[in-house]
């Protein structure tokens, strides 16, 4: 049996979130660093995979735009740690796909709420990397809104990722 923890030390996990609305160019989209997390990968060498990984909900410092105030981050970590109910959770299961495409399906849950998600992400022979698309509303979230809804987050979030691996996840044949 083959076992991997992974957390920032190891890679980067990111969140991308954009802004729409009538006044949306007073707004700004965010790239997202996500500081702590927990990543478990196990399963025979050859695959399948299962994976948990454990987001923390207080975890989320703004990256981009680099032009935005201290205090416009600070208002962004405390408007996310506000709407999110609880750390993120995403269980699933991982194969090949092909040498070198993984595929993740799995769900992704935040409190009470869970939705599908399915991805593939690239591998060579150090690292995976990829990006999978969720939208708040299939987690029953509430994105972001100014008043009258003249700058919003787009429903649409984009979570990507780039993580080194053990030796053993590429020593397999398809």
């Amino acid at each position: 049996m083959a076992h991997q923890e992974l957390n920032a030390i190891d890679g980067w996990l990111h969140l991308n979130t954009w802004k729409e609305g009538l006044l949306s160019k007073m707004g700004h989209d965010l790239l997202l660093n996500i500081e702590e997390f927990s990543l478990s990968i196990d399963g025979e060498v050859e695959g399948p995979w299962q994976a948990q990984l454990t987001v923390r909900k207080d975890s989320f410092q703004v990256v981009e735009p680099t032009t935005l105030s201290a205090k416009d981050r600070t208002d962004i970590h405390k408007n996310i740690c506000k709407e999110l109910p609880s750390d993120i959770q995403f269980v699933g299961e991982i194969k090949k796909d092909s040498e070198t495409k993984l595929l993740a399906n799995g769900k992704i849950s935040i409190g009470r709420h869970q939705s599908p998600i399915r991805f593939y992400f690239d591998l060579d022979e150090k690292k995976v990397s990829g990006r999978g698309e969720l939208t708040h509303s299939a987690l029953k979230l509430k994105p972001f809104k100014a008043p009258f809804g003249l700058i919003r987050i787009k429903d649409q979030i984009e979570l990507s990722f780039s993580f080194a691996l053990a030796e053993w996840f590429n020593t397999q044949e398809s």
